[in-house]
């Protein structure tokens, strides 16, 4: 797709978006726009089932696509949804704080919940509890499936993950240092009533933080945005701004919070778009649900100044990563001393299975110059991160 195929699709998807957040139909689809064009892109960005209620009355082939995405959503939604509720029911019995983060959330505030796809179910607990939530979910039939500093991860057949964090960051998101562990934003529902919610407030400024997160890591999607705008048309009157705008003021990321909070207001609202929010959504477009991985590789060499060893040093701990990191083979936290030996099966069992994906990583990590790190760093710069 060329870069203006793509900018004619992009829009015209936004458009869709937009009509389905409002409750509204399409009655026909432009002779210039490919619907099958349309159904990719919003399968790169995870909102097929929100595109769905805008051209369900469409006739073409190709709306079928989207309506199969959005039954496939319908019955997740449903599963997920009795899966948080005995999840939280447990937590009750056990009396652990634990609060429902992102998508679990969000799917409440769309106009139906399938419309608002959720690849995992996110939790903040108390880690002091961690052993409690492991008989919670071994009781409810889930399988411990990853353990890193950050992540307690479960998966139960056929489609649920589950994951329980002790901080909203890992400790290698910069932003770790001023928002963890998260619970300063928690909400206190009564007295010795278990913690089940951030206040809006600090439920925006995760979001706004989140949004960082994927950002700096690779790009974040469209979905992101659609998510600041459906929250804040349920809160934005209510909120208090100056507790925002003094937190994220603190973090230094007011400036990208602006612009995002602008650019959802230019996707689905009345706001006029300029030269700044527009290079923004196409960085935005063009990343897709949870970024590239050669902006990842370019925002990582790109805090350094000299690329050459900061390639070697990259290359370094992605080949041998720290038993933190070693998130397919958690077992290593418990017997450190054989981590050169799992270095070394890693390396085989990659080379062999993900031939292409090595080569590809390779060739991203071999086109970064000085110059794209820099052009990098400016553009970053001008969104406000």
């Amino acid at each position: 797709m060329s870069n203006v195929d793509l900018a004619l699709h992009s829009e015209y998807l936004i458009k869709l978006l937009r009509a389905s957040l409002n409750k509204e139909t399409v009655k026909s689809i432009p002779e210039h726009i490919d619907l099958n064009k349309i159904y990719y892109l919003a399968k790169l960005h995870s909102v097929t089932p929100t595109v769905y209620p805008s051209i369900e009355d469409i006739s073409s082939p190709f709306v079928n696509l989207f309506k199969n995405d959005f039954k496939v959503s319908w019955r997740k939604n449903a599963i997920q949804y009795v899966e948080l509720s005995l999840i939280l029911s447990k937590a009750d019995e056990f009396n652990i704080d634990c609060i429902p983060l992102k998508g679990s959330v969000m799917k409440d505030l769309y106009p139906s919940p399938e419309m608002r796809t959720m690849a995992d179910l996110d939790f903040l607990f108390d880690q002091r509890r961690i052993d409690d939530v492991n008989l919670i979910m071994y009781s409810l039939g889930y399988t411990a499936k990853e353990e890193t500093v950050n992540h307690f991860s479960y998966y139960k057949e056929p489609v649920m993950n589950v994951e329980f964090h002790p901080n909203f960051f890992d400790d290698t998101i910069t932003l770790a240092s001023f928002f963890n562990p998260g619970w300063r934003y928690a909400k206190q529902t009564g007295k010795g009533i278990p913690i089940r919610k951030l206040t809006n407030e600090g439920f925006y400024i995760y979001l706004i933080a989140h949004i960082i997160k994927h950002f700096k890591s690779g790009g974040a999607g469209i979905r992101s945005v659609m998510d600041v705008w459906v929250f804040l048309s349920h809160f934005e009157k209510t909120l208090d701004w100056s507790f925002i705008n003094q937190e994220l003021k603190k973090a230094k990321i007011d400036d990208f919070s602006n612009n995002i909070y602008k650019l959802s207001g230019v996707w689905f609202g009345n706001e006029k778009p300029t030269t700044l929010l527009n290079e923004l959504g196409e960085f935005i477009i063009k990343s897709g649900t949870y970024g590239m991985k050669s902006t990842n590789i370019k925002n990582v060499l790109g805090t350094e100044n000299k690329l050459g060893n900061c390639k070697i040093k990259y290359i370094i701990n992605s080949v041998f990563p720290s038993k933190n990191n070693m998130i397919n083979y958690p077992f290593i936290k418990k017997v450190p001393f054989l981590l050169p030996i799992v270095w070394i099966i890693r390396v085989f069992s990659i080379l062999f299975r993900q031939k292409k994906e090595v080569k590809s990583w390779y060739s991203n990590l071999t086109e970064v110059s000085e110059e794209t790190v820099k052009e990098q760093r400016e553009m970053f710069t001008r969104f406000g991160l």
